[in-house]
């Protein structure tokens, strides 16, 4: 009896050790929050004019309108996202969430590269992370079954509602700029003439040249 008592002793405290340390891998980095501050993009793309055409996003920018995507799409009302964050590093783009799932507390990372096409920021996974370790995209696929997660983390960002139908952005890449770490969106060369209006402080953009580029400016290191 005894016996038996020391065996289950020891497999409870195996199986508490296990849950610590699965517990402890899998846990958030950093601890990230929800809370997020909508793009002012008349003020954005109307200071365009006086950087000759660029419209800049911060890496704080870039992570609100991550966390609006989720928190306005009907698609993630039931996804357990707590936390969202982007990075951006030289030819990197990395998002990170923290889930919550019952008991357990769970870092992702994925990191990728960063595509523009019909007006859409769309993100091409090429690296995952569970906490802190590397794992294939088989693995980070069944986590996020497990977490109900399944083909539900936002890839793409359509920026439709966010800049005016008049200006055209195409290409990508990330550079390097000497401080800050911003997202720049040239919509240069603009219009011949640019034509304001005070209808709701909405500036309106004519474009003579439909092929101005977007880039990625990154802070030199």
């Amino acid at each position: 009896m005894k016996k038996r008592l020391v065996r289950i002793g020891l497999s409870l405290l195996v199986t508490v050790l296990i849950i610590a340390a699965v517990s402890w891998v899998i846990r958030p980095v950093q601890q990230l929050d929800m809370a997020y501050n909508p793009i002012n993009w008349q003020t954005k793309i109307g200071s365009a004019f006086l950087q000759r055409g660029v419209v800049t996003l911060s890496e704080t920018d870039l992570t609100h309108l991550l966390k609006q995507t989720i928190r306005t799409s009907a698609r993630f009302r039931d996804v357990p996202i707590t936390g969202a964050a982007v990075t951006l590093e030289p030819n990197r783009f990395l998002a990170d969430f923290n889930l919550q799932k019952g008991i357990w507390a769970v870092g992702l990372e994925m990191e990728g590269t960063v595509h523009l096409q019909d007006r859409t920021l769309q993100i091409v996974p090429i690296g995952y992370k569970i906490g802190r370790i590397p794992v294939s995209p088989e693995t980070f696929q069944r986590v996020l079954s497990f977490l109900g997660m399944e083909n539900r983390i936002p890839l793409t960002f359509r920026l439709d509602s966010y800049v005016p139908s008049q200006v055209w952005l195409e290409q990508l890449k990330i550079e390097k700029k000497t401080t800050g770490s911003d997202l720049a969106a040239p919509v240069a060369p603009l219009a011949q003439y640019v034509r304001q209006r005070l209808q709701q402080t909405v500036v309106f953009l004519s474009a003579a040249d439909r092929n101005p580029k977007v880039r990625f400016i990154q802070p030199r290191k």
